[in-house]
């Protein structure tokens, strides 16, 4: 939990994991600890459950932050990898719009309808460029 959150995807859902199984390991002992502390009848016990299950209530907050960060990376893969085969599509589309003029051979008579087809394609990229994913 000390070191830095992850930036690659496999390690950022591994850490995820961890992170499931450490709340559910500290709320366990939290229960046990609540639990000993309504049964004891000893003050220095009681005293030293009561500082160690306010240690695992900050550990628990921590673990839930640790969480949320990695949650919130998680997310921003998700949706970079979304703008990703988006783009990807888009270049693609652009690619076979690109074949479809055969450019190498035009015939004079044809000059004006792919001068059209190049302007059109042109706008896309402008407006791809220029509005979010």
């Amino acid at each position: 939990m000390a070191s830095e959150v992850p930036n690659d995807p496999p390690s950022l859902t591994e850490q995820a994991r961890l992170c499931d199984v450490h709340k559910k390991i500290l709320r366990n002992h939290q229960q046990m600890i609540q639990t000993r502390l309504l049964t004891s009848n000893d003050e220095d016990v009681n005293k030293d459950l009561s500082a160690l299950s306010s240690a695992h209530s900050e550990a628990v907050e921590d673990v839930k932050k640790r969480g949320a960060l990695i949650a919130d990376r998680i997310r921003a893969w998700e949706e970079f990898r979304r703008k990703e085969d988006k783009l990807f599509a888009w270049l693609r589309q652009m690619e076979r719009e690109k074949l479809s003029l055969n450019l190498k051979h035009v015939q004079v008579r044809r000059i004006a309808d792919v001068l059209q087809r190049i302007e059109v394609s042109l706008f896309c990229v402008f407006i791809f460029v220029n509005c979010p994913l």
